[in-house]
């Protein structure tokens, strides 16, 4: 699984239903790479993508029942990766560090680079 994979099947099993035109702007992507990320989902068996009853052309997104599994054990990988990476940062350290990297992917960031 690509990492823009993990991100998509977090975000879809956080908000069943999403549409992939939402999927692409809360990620930040393109919708292109919201179809190549869900043609990857849907070959692992991990979401589909099922018709919005509103719009013929669009689909909302959904996790099956393995991407929800799949998506918590990758949730608590990276939350253990995360508490041993940052173990030895002092409270305000890792409040600075959080703050930094927030600002490094925050969208205003991006445009200026």
């Amino acid at each position: 699984m690509k990492l823009l994979d993990y991100y998509a099947l977090v975000e879809i099993s956080n908000r069943p239903g999403i549409s992939q035109s939402e999927l692409a702007s809360k990620l930040d992507i393109d919708k292109t790479s919201v179809v190549k990320a869900m043609d990857n989902l849907e070959a692992l068996e991990f979401a589909k993508r099922m018709p919005d009853p509103r719009s013929r052309r669009a689909y909302n997104l959904v996790p099956t029942e393995s991407g929800i599994a799949c998506a918590l054990i990758y949730k608590n990988m990276f939350l253990n990766a995360q508490s041993i990476i940052t173990e030895n940062l002092l409270p305000e350290e890792l409040n600075s560090l959080t703050n930094l990297l927030s600002k490094i992917n925050s969208p205003s960031h991006k445009q200026q680079h």
